[in-house]
């Protein structure tokens, strides 16, 4: 990240003039404040009395908004990402506004863009059909999209690369030795829960496997869908010697659920979940997931978004590579018959 002493040697002015430009002094010379600003620009220096030199009339705030049926401190991942949010933030004199903590509706949303106190939003896990980003985008407000489908838009779009981590969750389990893996997915509306159901799909097909739908279950990333999808799972003829949860939360109510049924992790069972939030290494066993990079996914949303406020940067789309952490819950397959 620039510094103040970085400009002044870009602009190679002292390091007083940057500080007077920067606190908008009548004392500078109007070629060396050009100078300095362009130095500002260049190196992306965003403290907050230059970003006010540069735009004007900022808030310093910027809103985040979550899906409509998920609250912010529901899920581990929302906590991590909104903290490493804030931390970002607060690197360049931003302030995070959490508001209700959830996406509302297109009036609430215009009311709250109207009202003038937010320099911008990050939106995440949007439904992949949303009219409110269309209403977004009439509106100017610079937007970024976290957990989005990364098509060309109006707005940046950034997200971990949700086909690598299915692949790699199934690759790890696939050279174990294990052939009979069942999916424990989140809402499919969303682009996460959509890419790492069809891209498990993809991958059994590649193989010359069918997908068996017993061993599917549609869970909506709560640790009770967890819980109720591996009973669903395991509760056929035939069960699966492996399932993949598609967050760590649904993975510690798959935990839970198996423990209570008597099955052994990952003697009788294995588990891999998605995130490697903090508390996968406080469960037994230890959750083997795919690391899904929250804290670079909440650097680079930050800076996507800080260069549409401050410097008009166009839209970008911005896939993070994901990086698979095996642990103690996964291990190779052993026949077995449950819930009979």
């Amino acid at each position: 990240m620039a510094t103040q002493m970085d400009v002044a040697e870009y602009a190679r002015v002292s390091y007083m003039t940057v500080s007077r430009v920067v606190n908008n002094s009548a004392s500078v010379r109007k070629e060396t404040r050009e100078r300095v600003l362009n130095a500002i620009r260049t190196l992306n220096y965003y403290p907050n009395s230059a970003a006010q030199v540069l735009a004007g009339g900022r808030t310093f705030n910027v809103g985040v908004v979550f899906p409509e049926n998920e609250y912010v401190l529901s899920r581990q991942y929302f906590v991590e990402l909104t903290n490493q949010i804030e931390l970002s933030l607060s690197r360049h004199g931003y302030h995070l506004f959490l508001g209700a903590g959830r996406m509302p509706g297109q009036e609430s949303l215009r009311n709250l863009v109207g009202k003038g106190t937010l320099d911008g939003l990050l939106i995440v896990s949007p439904p992949m059909e949303d009219e409110r980003l269309e209403m977004l985008a009439a509106t100017g407000l610079p937007v970024v999209v976290i957990h989005g489908v990364l098509r060309p838009g109006p707005f940046s779009v950034l997200d971990v690369d949700n086909v690598a981590a299915t692949r790699s969750a199934m690759v790890h389990l696939w050279d174990l030795g294990h052939r009979d893996i069942g999916l424990v997915t989140g809402i499919v509306g969303e682009i996460t829960g959509f890419d790492r159901r069809r891209t498990y799909s993809d991958f059994l097909a590649e193989r010359g496997l069918a997908v068996r739908r017993e061993w599917t279950y549609e869970g909506d990333w709560s640790l009770e869908s967890g819980y109720a999808g591996l009973e669903a799972v395991m509760r056929g003829p035939q069960q699966p010697t492996a399932i993949v949860f598609s967050n760590d939360q649904m993975a510690f109510g798959g935990l839970k659920a198996a423990h209570d049924a008597g099955l052994r992790i990952p003697e009788d069972l294995s588990i891999v979940g998605f995130d490697n939030t903090k508390y996968s290494t406080f469960v037994s066993p230890e959750l083997t997931t795919v690391d899904m990079r929250i804290d670079a996914l909440a650097q680079a949303s930050v800076d996507a978004l800080l260069d549409t406020i401050v410097h008009k940067a166009a839209p970008k789309l911005v896939s993070i590579p994901p990086a698979l952490v095996v642990r103690a819950s996964s291990g190779p397959p052993r026949e077995h018959e449950f819930f009979q």
